[in-house]
């Protein structure tokens, strides 16, 4: 455990310095009254998935290079009838300089990221529980979060109507534990304009689900609600209730699912993206840096989570040529082979060998503004340890400028005794939108 918290610091301290500048603003957000979803794999109480809704309520202000939201009062419900709590304490800050995003939260510590298009916040959720005065509290859990504000937009019933691409993850839950099996899914939906839904999902075990009916709806603000059907093997279905977020751009959704098949809870989070039509993608769109994060949990215990985040950067052939990730038990290795394709409609898929001996495994889909990334990823060691994880990528944008100096002239004098004025123009920094 000692190995843990430091690498838990060592977390907090990498994600300040290491994460770059990306496209969004920290005034892109408006700390206000904020609904979240939240996926935690959790060692104590229900053990394994265990998936929440809230609404956290901030006082917002500025600092010295950061926009700051205290947290005035929240709550988080537990899905299925695990009941609510409340949320008191604590506070996120946005640096300005790069969008990284970290704070408490209750008793919860969030490593994040403002995402490109503003007013949407996906993180990493370390969970803690507190001591009983006679036992000191400790680590409760991974999980992955996302808050994501309305920020005044208009959402109507015909924004869920279209094409959306699906990552997501799954963790069956069990009331004493041990954990159950973790899958990552990959697939897509069809909302039509009755709200009704179609759509196939690819799991990493192997399976495959069609979702053989279902109901989706959105309020108008901007949230999700309704109920899938899944079947596989022709004649086993699961009944899926779907809980999440519109960002105001109307192309990104953020939920959380919980069903109960037989007695057996299953909870889980996705990510959507509007289907990019009239897009066009190369290869190249990919090369660059971008700050990763990843929640993954243990394909054979569900309970068994762990985070990892950092920097992945590829060439224009999709070849990593930099990699900077860590987790709670520390820094990866070397990457020593890789490669990632993007093919035209924004699909990628691909592979990484690490110098340990570990590999990861990832389907992924980039969005119309190529500047963030949803996916999913099976990693494993050779040890025989395997994980499934969801994640999300954001493309750093370009350095500043070089600031350029000029003096309005090239000689200066003055009496003794006088006071001298100098003029010096700058050339003006402007971060790219």
């Amino acid at each position: 455990m000692v190995v843990r918290r430091r690498a838990l610091s060592l977390m907090v301290a990498v994600l300040v310095f290491a994460a770059g500048a990306v496209p969004a603003l920290g005034q892109d957000f408006d700390f206000a009254a904020v609904p979240r979803v939240t996926l935690g794999l959790t060692n104590q109480g229900p053990v394994g998935g265990l998936c929440s809704t809230g609404l956290l309520n901030f006082s917002r202000s500025v600092g010295a290079g950061a926009i700051i939201g205290t947290l005035l009062s929240g709550n988080n419900s537990f899905c299925g009838d695990l009941g609510s709590e409340v949320v008191s304490g604590g506070a996120l800050s946005i640096l300005t300089g790069n969008n990284s995003v970290s704070g408490v939260i209750g008793s919860e510590l969030l490593l994040g990221q403002l995402v490109p298009n503003g007013h949407a916040i996906v993180a990493l959720d370390i969970l803690s529980f507190p001591g009983d005065g006679e036992t000191g509290g400790g680590l409760g859990g991974f999980g992955l979060t996302a808050l994501v504000e309305r920020h005044g937009a208009a959402f109507t019933p015909n924004d869920l109507v279209g094409m959306w691409r699906v990552k997501a993850l799954a963790a069956d839950q069990s009331p004493d534990g041990p954990g159950g099996q973790t899958n990552s899914i990959f697939g897509s939906l069809r909302v039509f304009p009755d709200h009704s839904v179609t759509g196939t999902l690819n799991f990493s075990d192997g399976h495959v689900e069609t979702i053989d009916e279902g109901i989706l709806t959105l309020s108008p603000a901007g949230e999700l609600m309704g109920t899938i059907t899944t079947v596989f093997l022709g004649d086993v279905f699961r009944d899926i209730d779907v809980k999440g977020l519109m960002a105001p751009d109307k192309n990104f959704v953020a939920g959380v699912t919980h069903s109960n098949r037989f007695g057996s809870p299953q909870d889980g989070m996705f990510f959507l993206q509007k289907e990019p039509t009239g897009t066009t993608y190369t290869q190249s769109n990919l090369a660059g840096t971008w700050n990763l994060f990843a929640l993954q949990g243990g394909t054979d215990d569900s309970s068994t989570g762990l985070p990892f985040f950092g920097t992945l950067t590829f060439n224009s052939s999709g070849v990593i040529t930099g990699a900077n990730l860590l987790s709670p038990l520390g820094t990866f290795s070397s990457v020593v082979d890789s490669f990632f394709q993007l093919d035209s409609q924004g699909f990628i898929g691909g592979s990484a060998e690490f110098d340990d001996g570990s590999f990861l495994n990832a389907q992924a889909t980039m969005f119309k503004e190529k500047n963030q990334i949803i996916g999913v990823n099976v990693f494993g060691d050779d040890a025989g340890f395997q994980t499934a994880g969801l994640f999300v990528m954001f493309k750093q944008g370009p350095p500043p400028p070089a600031s350029v100096v000029q003096f309005s002239t090239g000689n200066y004098s003055v009496q003794e005794g006088l006071t001298a004025t100098i003029t010096v123009t700058t050339a003006p920094w402007r971060p790219e939108r």
